[in-house]
């Protein structure tokens, strides 16, 4: 059910290029490792559990289709991509991301739809689909399903790659090495990039159920490990346990970074600056500073914001087009509310000194700075520090 890269994969010739970049020909590099290896008996038990599992993508849409409703798919969807669906610069990528989320993790609410099924409320449209149309399923597609139900998103690094046969990733929030089989993404993949993934494990199997399709900004690795030591810090946690606990922060994330491919498009950005404050309460910093994205109501940002039980807001993300930094470049910034601090992502310098100002005039003494940093320059210098360029 993993969502390949299509667009970009072609079937490799013998004298084509070799994808692994030594600028040999196929034929005359990898070629013979890649035949040797479709004769393994892990390869070959790849390729039938895949076999298996080919029409469960379609399988299940149907159901949830015949179920829930055609409606299903948008509420699921905008709930996937919230709180700033208009932030989306590539809506190719969430549609086969946002698919096995809706399936697996998704728990419909009241809020997102009305159902004439009350019995489908509180559960995933995985749950019930197993609950009704289980008995139709191979035993190995259903302990595949069950395994994906229990597979949280994370971000992964490629550690290495063997083109045609498979990946070696790790983790970014819990270090743990997955060597993940898979034809179609090891062709394209590339040492050090960063993959938004879902890995299912069936016996001695990795295999991908979801995978991002437009490459991720590089600056994503620092992004990712500022949230993981932010979560630790907090909760009393392993990082074992992040993806699995903290699936809506890391959620949150990856819609922030796709944010970023589109804000350097549009703005044609060459640097990023961060702008931290300290806060006492962040529904207090949501209620000065939700004018400033005026594109989405009050109402439509509430619903993308994580609230607590009495509906106060925890957290929250805003976006500001500021048209009047000091330096006249495009003011385009992500304003993150978190329970102790505002983290503002602004692309350009003068736009940073625009948010600090803005916070300071509109929440007084309620938001105190703590600095402005570069994060381009610090991904560089971490990436470069573990060995990539």
């Amino acid at each position: 059910m993993a969502a390949s890269k299509a667009s970009e994969l072609m079937k490799i010739g013998r004298n084509d290029p070799c994808p692994c970049g030594s600028g040999k020909k196929y034929k005359r590099c990898c070629l013979a490792t890649a035949q040797q290896e479709t004769q393994s008996p892990l390869y070959l038990s790849h390729m039938r559990l895949r076999r298996k599992i080919n029409d469960l993508p379609t399988r299940m849409m149907r159901f949830v289709e015949d179920t829930y409703g055609t409606e299903t798919f948008t509420a699921a969807f905008i709930r996937f991509i919230a709180p700033k669906p208009r932030l989306v610069g590539y809506q190719d990528d969430y549609l086969p991301l946002a698919g096995p989320w809706m399936m697996h993790h998704w728990i419909p609410a009241r809020e997102d739809l009305e159902l004439a099924d009350e019995s489908l409320y509180g559960r995933t449209p995985t749950r019930v689909f197993l609950e009704r149309r289980g008995h139709q399923l191979s035993t190995d597609a259903r302990r595949y399903v069950e395994a994906a139900m229990q597979s949280p998103f994370s971000f992964y690094v490629v550690e290495a790659c063997r083109p045609g046969i498979d990946l070696k990733l790790r983790d970014l929030f819990t270090d743990e090495r997955r060597e993940v089989q898979e034809r179609q993404i090891s062709l394209t993949a590339d040492v050090g990039e960063i993959l938004f993934a879902v890995l299912v494990d069936v016996d001695e199997l990795c295999m991908f159920e979801a995978c991002n399709t437009v490459r991720l900004p590089a600056e994503c690795e620092v992004l990712v490990s500022e949230l993981r030591e932010a979560i630790l810090a907090e909760h009393a946690i392993s990082p074992a346990d992040i993806p699995h606990q903290h699936g809506e922060a890391i959620r949150r994330l990856y819609a922030s970074t796709n944010a970023l491919l589109l804000l350097r498009d549009e703005a044609d950005a060459v640097g990023g600056h961060r702008v931290r404050f300290v806060i006492d309460c962040p529904q207090a910093a949501f209620d000065a500073l939700a004018p400033l994205d005026p594109d989405l109501s009050r109402e439509d940002l509430l619903a993308g914001a994580e609230r607590d039980e009495d509906g106060r807001v925890l957290a929250a993300d805003l976006y500001w087009a500021d048209p009047d930094t000091v330096d006249g470049s495009v003011g385009h910034s992500i304003i993150r509310i978190d329970p102790q601090y505002i983290i503002a992502d602004a692309f350009s310098e003068g736009s940073a000194v625009r948010v600090k100002e803005t916070v300071e005039r509109l929440m007084g003494d309620q938001a105190r700075y703590l600095g402005t940093e570069s994060f381009l320059l610090k991904m560089k210098a971490t990436r470069q520090s573990n060995g990539f360029t």
